[in-house]
């Protein structure tokens, strides 16, 4: 098997996947093709779900592979230039024929996506988004997501501090509160826009589209108010 990536579009993928399971042993599951790479991930608390995607080319059969995405991550600071070949050969990952990253085994359960109705969808900055995320932490430790009157709100409230900031428009109304936390972590390293949707007390998915032949989607539960 041997495809050839992006390899920011590359990085970037390893690294939402590191989200929910670096430091793991059971590392991360990746669904190869000719055409495209995809993983499917939770944390260990099943809180938050990631859904990666990226376009390769390249000669392959459908194949599953596990990969210790945080040994990955390290190993390729030493890899240069726009793209990048990998090659699965005698158990390992080779990134350009310099690096061979030792596979390891994953689970054969295949993660089941959750069918949800996420009746509220907005557009929002993601570098303003995780300004207000990393700002609240400092007086909470969740936001409020508000849509109402056709605008997105996240409002940040602790005991004796408050910050309401408008971040989109809005179609559709409810809110939900969610951990800034785990906003914080799957937030960092994105800019650009990204779609929101969510409903009153259900999950968050966030979907992301910032670079070159990658996509992610991240799901977060909710924290339900007393």
């Amino acid at each position: 098997m041997e495809v050839v990536v992006n390899r920011k579009g590359f990085e970037k993928f390893v690294r939402a996947i590191d989200k929910a399971v670096g430091g793991s042993v059971d590392g991360g599951k990746i669904e190869m093709t000719k055409n495209e790479m995809e993983s499917i991930v939770v944390d260990a608390g099943h809180i938050f779900m990631v859904k990666g995607k990226l376009a390769c080319m390249g000669k392959s059969d459908n194949i599953e592979i596990g990969i210790d995405t945080s040994k990955i991550l390290k190993l390729l600071k030493l890899i240069k230039g726009e793209t990048l070949t990998l090659k699965i050969d005698k158990g390992k990952l080779w990134l350009n024929d310099n690096v061979g990253i030792g596979l390891i085994d994953v689970s054969n359960e295949k993660i089941k996506e959750p069918k949800l109705n996420l009746d509220i969808l907005a557009e929002a900055d993601l570098s303003e988004l995780h300004n207000i995320v990393k700002t609240g932490m400092n007086i909470s430790d969740y936001c409020r997501f508000i849509a109402k009157d056709g605008k997105l709100v996240v409002e940040v409230e602790g005991d004796v501090d408050i910050i309401r900031f408008e971040v989109g428009e809005a179609q559709g109304e409810g809110k939900a509160l969610y951990s800034l936390e785990l906003l914080d972590l799957l937030l960092k390293g994105h800019n650009g826009k990204g779609v929101i949707e969510f409903a009153t007390d259900n999950p968050l998915r966030v979907k992301i589209d910032d670079e070159k032949d990658f996509c992610v989607e991240y799901l977060l539960a909710p924290r339900i108010e007393d």
